[in-house]
């Protein structure tokens, strides 16, 4: 039986000027290819770009909030009220006085040398 199926031609046309070589499937146009292939990896390229850029900011703030326990806009806060605590006069509670940090460092400096 096999013998038989293989000596059966395989052109079953009824026209004989066709030949095997026709019956192979088009293929597309090579211009249309290699324009949805740029244009998918300009698009792959552009999406990495958004995601890096995402995840890197998303990462900057998660690493600032790890450190510190605090997110990007509470740490300027704390910064803010942290330098104001180290330039600034007051009297606190238990009757001392709290004088800027640099003046501070400029007596501790003076104090150790006069003796």
């Amino acid at each position: 039986m096999l013998k038989y199926i293989k000596s059966i031609p395989s052109n079953l046309s009824s026209d004989p000027s066709h030949s095997v070589d026709e019956d192979e499937p088009d293929r597309p146009p090579v211009l249309i290819t290699a324009v949805i292939v740029v244009s998918s990896f300009v698009l792959l390229v552009l999406i990495a770009l958004f995601c890096y850029t995402f995840l890197w900011k998303t990462t900057e703030s998660f690493s600032h909030e790890t450190i510190t326990g605090m997110g990007n806009e509470t740490l300027l806060n704390y910064e803010k009220n942290q330098q104001e605590i180290l330039s600034s006069y007051k009297k606190l509670d238990n009757g001392n006085y709290q004088i800027p940090i640099s003046q501070a460092m400029e007596l501790v400096v003076k104090e150790h040398n006069g003796h």
